[in-house]
């Protein structure tokens, strides 16, 4: 009984730290801030879609700030105690966190290309903080699902056919003004923000659409103006314009 008393004040332990990890002790403030670099590059196989970049930048007193190697940042958790006092609790748990992620798949690397799963690992680890620099703010991830949607919208000269990107609060989005990235599951990025994608097009379409973003009906076939009219009726468009209904001869 006295054994396993000590096996459950283990458990309780280990619960209370990994729900409130206890705070190192900081003689001065942390004197090794460490900052996560985000960019969006085209996508090696396909340049209609986007990869993530990550680069590590590390500030120290001597050196000042500089790009570090991920495996530099991942070494240091191998070091003296004295290293870790050298950072916020913050910076150090990622630090801790990209060690165990990544140790041995970083070797020689300056940076990281994340796209599919791995991206979204790091979006549902680091989404809701602002650990994630980009541009002048923050990436931000919650979990949300977009999805594609068809548009009518009148041209100079005639009706056409278009596709938007339909937010969890049913706000519409341009696609010249989304970022789609590679890989499994698909995520769309939209200002700051990542969702997840519903419904994927292939990569051809995407390219196709970034240079003909909106198509006459006219050039549409018959099936797909009429299947269009018939699953898109409800939603706020009017796609009767799409078919001219005609009397039936006897």
């Amino acid at each position: 009984e006295l054994e396993q008393a000590e096996q459950e004040q283990k458990k309780l332990q280990e619960l209370e730290h990994w729900l409130f990890p206890p705070a190192l002790a900081h003689l001065e403030g942390p004197r090794a801030p460490l900052g996560v670099l985000c960019a969006a590059q085209p996508s090696a196989d396909h340049p209609s879609l986007y990869a993530l970049k990550v680069r590590l930048h590390l500030f120290r007193p001597r050196t000042g700030e500089k790009i570090r190697p991920v495996s530099e940042i991942i070494e240091l958790t191998t070091r003296a105690t004295h290293e870790q006092e050298l950072f916020s609790p913050e910076d150090w748990e990622f630090v801790q966190w990209l060690a165990q992620t990544f140790a041995g798949c970083a070797e020689g690397k300056e940076d990281l290309t994340l796209s599919g799963l791995d991206l979204l690992q790091w979006l549902a680890r680091w989404g809701l903080t602002r650990r994630l620099e980009y541009h002048a703010g923050h990436l931000q991830f919650h979990g949300q699902i977009v999805s594609l949607t068809p548009h009518l919208e009148n041209g100079d000269k005639e009706l056409s056919l278009t596709h938007r990107v339909t937010l969890p609060d049913g706000a519409t989005q341009p696609l010249s003004q989304t970022k789609f990235f590679a890989g499994r599951p698909s995520l769309a990025l939209v200002d700051q923000t990542f969702y997840l994608l519903r419904n994927v097009p292939p990569p051809s379409l995407l390219q196709y659409w970034a240079q003909t973003p909106s198509i006459p009906v006219g050039k549409l076939s018959h099936r797909l103006r009429t299947q269009l009219r018939r699953t898109q009726a409800n939603h706020g468009v009017d796609w009767e314009q799409l078919c001219v209904a005609h009397a039936a001869v006897p």
